[in-house]
C-alpha cells in the first residue's frame, strides 16, 4: 500500500530519475531496498517511514521492492537486504546494510540532515534516574502513536519491568517479531523477568539449604535468587562452583541458570563478558 506521507515514495525504474536523482538535488533521498519476504526489512521499514514523517521533509524515503525492481537492485549492486543508500546531488553519498536500531539510524542521518533528536531519549534518561513510572508514562504516549515501533516496545517493556508491571512487559515482548525477540536486548529483558520471580523466595532458607554441596537444586536456586536481588557476583560465583561439582546435572541446569543471569546483564556488560569466559572454561576445559 502506498504511503500517505509526501515524504515516502515507492520507486521503480520508471520514476527513479525523477524521484531519486532529480529530487536529491534539493533534498537528501534515502533509498530503501527491501522485499516482502525479508524479516529484517519489516523491522527496518517502519523505523525509516516514521523518521521520514517525523523529520517532515528533512529527507525523502524512496522504497524499492527488489522482487519487482531487480534492475535497480543490480545497478546498486545490492547483495543482501535491507540495503539503504543515501543519495545527495544525484550520487550515492552514504549507506548501510541491515536493520539498524533507530538510535543508530538517527546518528547516521545527522551529518546529512542536521540534528536528529531521539524521542526516546527523555524516557531513557528517566530510567537512568530511577524514575520508571515517569518513563512508562512518556513511552505509553509514544506507543499510542507508534504501535508498530519495536524500539518503543522494547524500551516500554524495560520501563514496565522496572516499574513492577511484569505482565505488561511480557505482553510487549510477546508482540515483538522474531527478528527482534531473538535479539540481545529482548533476551536480556526475558532473563530479568525470570529472575524477578525469584525475589519473593526466602533467601535465608535457601542459603541454609545451599550449604549442602550435594543439594545442587538448592545451590542453583540460591544463585539465581542472589542475582535477582542485586548480589550478582555472589550468585554467579555460586553457580560456577555448582558447575564444577557436576556440570551435567539435570541437563546442565547450573549452566542454564548462569546464562540466564548473564543475559539479564545485557550484551555490553563487562561483568557478563568476564563470567562468560569463566563459564566456558568451567564447561569445556
Amino acid at each position: 500500500m502506498p504511503s500517505a506521507s509526501p515524504h515516502v515514495v515507492d520507486v521503480g525504474v520508471s520514476n527513479f530519475a525523477l524521484e531519486v536523482v532529480e529530487r536529491s538535488k534539493t533534498v537528501p533521498v534515502l533509498v530503501d531496498f527491501w522485499a516482502e519476504w525479508c524479516g529484517p526489512c519489516k523491522t527496518l521499514g517502519p523505523i525509516l517511514e516514521n523518521l521520514a514523517v517525523e523529520l517532515n521533509g528533512a529527507f525523502v524515503l524512496a522504497k524499492v521492492d527488489t522482487e519487482k525492481e531487480q534492475e535497480l537492485a543490480a545497478a546498486f549492486q545490492v547483495q543482501s537486504i535491507p540495503t539503504v543508500v543515501l543519495v545527495i546531488d544525484g550520487r550515492p553519498a552514504d549507506g548501510f546494510v541491515g536493520a539498524l536500531p533507530e538510535a543508530e539510524i538517527r546518528r547516521f542521518l545527522e551529518p546529512h540532515v542536521g540534528p536528529v533528536e531521539d524521542p526516546l531519549e527523555p524516557a531513557r534518561a528517566a530510567l537512568e534516574a530511577g524514575d520508571a513510572a515517569g518513563a512508562v508514562a512518556m513511552l505509553e504516549g509514544l506507543f499510542a502513536d507508534r504501535p508498530d515501533d519495536d524500539e518503543v516496545k522494547l524500551l516500554l517493556a524495560r520501563a514496565a519491568l522496572e516499574a513492577g508491571d511484569s505482565a505488561r512487559a511480557i505482553g510487549l515482548l510477546d508482540a515483538l517479531p522474531p527478528s527482534v525477540a531473538e535479539g540481545a536486548e529482548a533476551r536480556a529483558l526475558r532473563a530479568r523477568l525470570a529472575l524477578a520471580q525469584e525475589q519473593a523466595v526466602d533467601l535465608t532458607a535457601l542459603a541454609a539449604a545451599a550449604q549442602n554441596e550435594k543439594d545442587l537444586d538448592a545451590r542453583i536456586a540460591y544463585g539465581r535468587a542472589l542475582a535477582s536481588v542485586g548480589r550478582v557476583e555472589e550468585g554467579l560465583d555460586l553457580l560456577l562452583e555448582t558447575i564444577e561439582i557436576d556440570r551435567e546435572y539435570n541437563e546442565q541446569a547450573a549452566r542454564r541458570a548462569m546464562v540466564e543471569v548473564l543475559d539479564s546483564l545485557g550484551s555490553s556488560s563487562d561483568l557478563a563478558h568476564s563470567y562468560r569466559r569463566r563459564l566456558q572454561m568451567a564447561m569445556y576445559v
